[in-house]
């Protein structure tokens, strides 16, 4: 995936299609619950689109409250009507503050993976997060599927730590930093 013009939100994919990244609205949730269902299942879809939908409100991320999140941004790749076809989102919890970052809801429709997009979306997250001061961006993945955690380490993360039976019995929470 190249820039367009030098303009970081102007994106052409392998296949030679332009897309735009964009600030998510709260307008947005709709559209935002359909790609994270269609990514990650119908309930975290409907959760995403709530949290999309209290953007700029007085709740953060996932709706916890403000006390809790003082931060939370999301990004969408869309198409050229105006269709996501990828997200991300940065956050930054308060008791950590904003010297570490973390990586909110990050997905692409399958049918668009391995084009591109993920990493244009990555890229334009880490650029804010430079422009923040930020020292690093954290991820908390699964190791299944292990494309994703190869993904991860193909931008330049590195494992942190991993803990056994995080959300059941069975299943790894990988907890993995990116310097800045």
């Amino acid at each position: 995936m190249k820039n367009l013009d030098d303009d970081p939100s102007v994106v052409v994919s392998k296949s030679g299609t332009q897309y735009r990244i964009r600030a998510a609205v709260s307008d947005d949730s709709d559209e935002v619950a359909r790609l994270a269902g269609e990514v990650f299942g119908e309930v975290v879809g409907e959760k995403v689109g709530a949290a999309i939908h209290d953007v700029g409100k007085a709740t953060g991320i996932l709706g916890a409250p403000r006390e809790r999140s003082i931060h939370a941004k999301y990004w969408l790749a869309i198409d050229s009507s105006d269709r996501p076809v990828g997200m991300i989102g940065l956050y930054s919890p308060r008791w950590i503050g904003r010297q570490v970052l973390y990586l909110g809801w990050y997905a692409v429709l399958p049918e668009l993976q391995g084009q591109g997009i993920g990493r244009a979306l990555f890229k334009y997250a880490r650029s804010v997060g430079e422009k923040m001061g930020a020292r690093s961006i954290m991820v908390e993945t699964s190791l299944d599927p292990i494309k994703t955690v190869r993904f991860y380490e193909s931008e330049g993360f590195e494992e942190i730590a991993q803990i056994p039976d995080y959300w059941e019995d069975g299943s790894t929470l990988l907890l993995m930093r990116h310097a800045l």
